[in-house]
């Protein structure tokens, strides 16, 4: 959370409770002053974003009905919620489907934009994972 030392309001979404509160206790035991929200589902989670965009969103991946994807998706087609921070969460592996229509895509976005270097660095080091045997554990 130090990387995010300018949010202060948290909105949670996460369609596992105790998750959820267990997360909430830990940020208003950081000693920091958070406004935690949370939401159980994609769909509650959408609205409560909407209503009142927080500074940082801690999104659960795979959830029934709206999953994390398909809430980034609609975030993008938003501009009121262009500065919300997100992060994303996920305690199982992803689903046939969201494995399928999401596993070529990926998004690398910074606030301010990304100079030539970042981008190079970040492909090489696309590029040393993709190797064979890269992501083994020794």
């Amino acid at each position: 959370m130090a990387r995010y030392e300018q949010a202060r309001d948290v909105l949670i979404v996460d369609d596992d409770r105790e998750f959820v509160q267990l997360i909430c206790r830990y940020l208003q035991s950081s000693g920091r002053q958070y406004n935690v929200r949370m939401a159980y589902d994609g769909d509650e989670g959408w609205r409560s974003l909407c209503q009142q965009p927080p500074d940082l969103l801690l999104l659960d991946v795979m959830m029934p009905g709206r999953d994390g994807f398909e809430v980034i998706e609609e975030m993008k087609r938003n501009p009121s919620l262009g500065t919300t921070e997100v992060i994303l969460i996920t305690g199982t592996h992803f689903e046939k489907s969201l494995q399928e229509k999401y596993e070529s895509q990926m998004h690398i976005q910074m606030r301010g934009g990304l100079s030539t270097i970042q981008i190079l660095a970040w492909m090489r080091a696309l590029i040393d994972l993709s190797r064979p045997g890269a992501l083994t554990a020794s």
